[in-house]
């Protein structure tokens, strides 16, 4: 089905792969989501046509893009690197100097290609539109068939292929450009950073991981290096430093027990938090015993919210310390 030079969708559900010269609109398996989309329509656009996605439609876009592929896997540290030369729109061989590289950690599955491999194929990248959140995976064509790369267990199999060979997924993800150097050259730069990135989150504590990064741009390295060390994704963050105490929205007071009333007990008991991204308090932990008041403490502490606390623009899961007091 072609599409005008301006297709209006009302629908939802639908997968969008933009590829050099060409727009194909692609409906794939989307079942891991919480909530859906039906199945949607396969169209093809071409080059020139404008796509309005209106209102809250759900349209999942493939960029699709033929390249010359290097990929190289780390199966003790559990890192990918790709790295991609991409060939003309309109057919041709690629230059041989790398265009895009992407780099991932912490990958889990099983890795179905041999630690270093260099061919002819495509390159995807996923997103959905008007969700403001960027990639939502990668994948690369093979000789035994498509490897696809996704991140947090809510964003994958967005668009899971049943015929894919591996379906991995990844707990931190960079891309940068090729700077216009070879292969061997990008190849030994990210290898190095992929390296340093693992030893450093081998020092970190558990739920953290560190980001180091070229800083380039075309013509090579500018800048050094940027480094960044943040929480894991989806895990809680102690507040302190950029990381506000969040504004308690809805307070309850504790209620002394009857028990801890006739004896004469009061004081204060200490709480360590956690606050989940939407403000709702997720876990409870005693610092500092009342034994008496203990149960009481918890049982207020469990009703406050606080206003989501923001990390990088993202609300994100806070620990914080709480005092309870018995007046």
């Amino acid at each position: 089905m072609n599409v005008s030079s301006a297709l209006r969708w009302s629908a939802v559900g639908l997968a969008v792969v933009l590829g050099a010269g060409a727009v194909k609109i692609d409906a794939r398996k989307q079942s891991s989501l919480r909530n859906p989309p039906p199945p949607g329509q396969r169209l093809e656009a071409r080059d020139g046509d404008t796509v309005i996605v209106e209102d809250d439609a759900r349209v999942t876009i493939l960029r699709r893009r033929h390249a010359r592929v290097r990929a190289i896997f780390n199966s003790n540290q559990r890192w990918l690197i790709l790295l991609a030369s991409y060939s003309p729109p309109r057919g041709g061989d690629s230059s041989g100097r790398v265009d895009e590289t992407f780099t991932f950690s912490g990958i889990s599955g099983d890795w179905p290609l041999e630690s270093r491999w260099e061919g002819d194929g495509v390159i995807e990248q996923y997103s959905i539109a008007g969700d403001g959140r960027g990639a939502r995976g990668v994948a690369f064509g093979s000789p035994q068939g498509m490897v696809q790369l996704f991140g947090p267990p809510d964003e994958q199999h967005v668009l899971t292929d049943p015929a894919a060979v591996a379906v991995l997924s990844y707990r931190g993800f960079s891309r940068g450009g090729g700077g216009g150097v070879s292969f061997d050259e990008a190849e030994q730069r990210q290898v190095s950073l992929a390296i340093r990135n693992a030893e450093t989150n081998a020092r970190l504590p558990a739920g953290y991981r560190s980001t180091v990064t070229s800083a380039e741009r075309s013509g090579g390295v500018v800048g050094g290096v940027t480094a960044e060390i943040g929480a894991a994704e989806g895990a809680p963050v102690r507040v302190g430093g950029a990381v506000a105490v969040p504004r308690k929205i809805f307070d309850v007071a504790p209620v002394t027990p009857e028990a801890a009333r006739q004896a004469g007990i009061r004081g204060t008991v200490i709480l360590e938090l956690t606050i989940g991204a939407d403000g709702v308090v997720t876990s409870t932990r005693i610092l500092r015993s009342i034994p008496l008041l203990d149960a009481a403490a918890l049982e207020c502490a469990r009703e406050w919210r606080y206003d989501p606390v923001l990390l990088n623009g993202r609300p994100v899961p806070v620990i914080i310390t709480a005092t309870v007091t018995f007046p």
